[in-house]
């Protein structure tokens, strides 16, 4: 069977590694700013208390590429935030299937409570989210 030649070329941060990390940290800006935005909730995925894997969708609220660092939020009384704070291994996945694109990162969390950056984060919150959290 012939290859198909109509196929739309890769785009060049495909084959460039400095590029493709420029663009992962460009689409992850993206889905902080924009709901719509297939990278604008991740799943995260912890390790319980026994070990196994747990995984679940949180909503992407920053993406730094100059620190590395991503934030999420979540209840401070959940199993997310007692699996960060016993483990602090964490990836996060995410899939943009128009674009073809997938981010996969893998590192450790940290959960901040009752400190600036907590307050700046409830602070920064919408009315709903902090009912959704109280």
């Amino acid at each position: 069977m012939p290859q198909d030649d109509a196929r739309d070329p890769l785009p060049a941060f495909h084959a460039d590694l400095d590029a493709a990390f420029a663009e992962l940290w460009r689409l992850l800006a993206d889905g902080v700013a924009h709901g719509r935005s297939a990278f604008h909730t991740p799943s995260v995925a912890t390790l319980d208390r026994t070990g196994r894997p747990r995984s679940r969708t949180v909503v992407l609220r920053q993406a730094d590429a100059a620190t590395g660092i991503l934030r999420f939020h979540c209840d401070r009384r959940s199993d997310k935030a007692a699996e960060v704070a016993a483990g602090r291994h964490c990836a996060l996945h995410a899939y943009d299937r128009a674009a073809k694109v997938q981010i996969r990162i893998e590192g450790s969390a940290h959960v901040h409570l009752d400190d600036a950056v907590a307050d700046a984060a409830w602070d920064g919150s919408r009315p709903m989210s902090r009912v959704c959290y109280g």
